[in-house]
């Protein structure tokens, strides 16, 4: 009887020991948590890896990269070339293939480099790919039609005929008729997502839980709140990845399906303690997210924004990756600093740019690419 006795107190100690590792609140959706219904945690990734040191990547004659997206084998680079903004190598040979959009007041000028990373790329009924973005500084949203442009060697672009809220911080498109914004509320302290289609906006669960969030009024402290999204047009499927929280979250465009997730802490932070916190001293969480067919990824910097700022970095980011049912897959540990990434999936590289050095590597992960595959066909099945 004391054996047993002795068994259960012992199973006790081990529970209240991992309830002390990870304290696994539960909040929800509120002013407070920019979260959904579903919470998860993931204590621990299936797969982990330190990269080995990469290539510095000089294969490019680009002039300022600022930003870059990986498609099948195109290689876009956004850079400050005010006679081509956007660069386009093949990465079959490295093979330059042009450049297009020019910085300027003309037509089909852009005032400022847009980011290739955060357009919606799609291809049309004729298998040519296309760029979908929003140029702010001009509220419209364009159309680049990339593979004529590189075909001609000149540029093929429209403007569609979408009116967007105004002022919008975050634009994807979803398909032919509808699209996902972001934008300011007139008092901001709300940054409040909407689906349009054809005009009219969705009324959709996961939408109206999240747009409960807010900060407090008068400090300007809206970024705490601000996401990168993404999109993945098969699954229907968006992500979000706040630069100030440090959570994600995963829900479709055509159900309820949702999910909130919590991989880098021990709780979900809350929006109000965090504003109350100097603006120095609050982390800047997550730098970039990248989406692919299988899975999804995001670039988690965990420095103050004080460190970030003077470059005084003291911890080296890492990338998680996730299957589109929020599933973990792989934590990569970079051994340089990033503020980007994407993967070129036909040579088996991670390409990683950090805007603040200049500098662009690239990892060889042939073999976690198979881990992956492995791993998410186990998952499937």
């Amino acid at each position: 009887m004391k054996c047993f006795l002795l068994s259960v107190l012992l199973a006790a100690l081990v529970c209240s020991c991992q309830n002390q590792k990870w304290n696994k609140i539960h909040p929800t959706p509120s002013a407070e948590y920019m979260v959904l219904d579903e919470i998860k945690y993931v204590e621990e990734f299936p797969y982990s890896y330190t990269l080995q040191e990469g290539d510095e990547v000089a294969d490019f004659n680009v002039i300022g990269i600022r930003d870059f997206l990986i498609c099948d084998s195109l290689l876009i680079f956004s850079t400050v070339d005010k006679e081509g903004l956007w660069s386009c190598y093949s990465l079959r040979n490295n093979k330059f293939l042009g450049k297009f959009l020019k910085q300027g007041n003309g037509p089909n000028e852009f005032f400022m480099t847009p980011f290739v990373s955060q357009a919606s790329i799609m291809y049309d009924e004729n298998n040519n790919l296309n760029a979908i973005i929003y140029e702010s500084m001009q509220h419209k949203v364009l159309k680049i039609n990339i593979s004529e442009t590189l075909e001609k060697q000149e540029l093929v672009i429209d403007e569609l005929d979408i009116e967007t809220p105004y002022p919008t911080f975050v634009f994807l498109m979803l398909n032919d008729s509808s699209f996902y914004v972001r934008t300011l509320s007139h008092d901001e302290t709300k940054q409040e997502r909407s689906i349009i289609e054809g005009g009219n906006k969705l009324k959709l669960h996961n939408l109206e839980l999240l747009n409960k969030d807010s900060v407090q009024p008068g400090d300007h402290d809206f970024n705490i709140i601000s996401i990168l999204a993404r999109y993945n047009p098969e699954k229907k499927i968006i992500v979000e990845a706040p630069i100030g929280l440090n959570y994600i979250n995963l829900y479709s465009t055509t159900s309820n399906y949702g999910k909130s997730i919590c991989a880098i802490e021990k709780e979900f932070d809350n929006i109000s303690t965090i504003q109350k916190m100097k603006s120095w001293e609050r982390l800047y969480t997550y730098a970039g997210i990248t989406a692919f067919k299988d899975f999804f990824g995001t670039l988690y910097i965990g420095e103050t924004m004080k460190d970030y700022q003077k470059n005084d970095k003291k911890k080296l980011p890492k990338i998680h990756l996730f299957t589109w049912d929020g599933e973990p897959l792989v934590e990569l540990l970079l051994p340089h600093q990033a503020t980007s990434f994407d993967i070129d999936f036909i040579n088996g590289y991670l390409y990683a740019i950090d805007l603040r050095s200049d500098s662009f590597y690239k990892y060889d992960i042939n073999k976690i690419l198979k881990d992956i595959g492995d791993k998410i066909a186990y998952i499937a099945n």
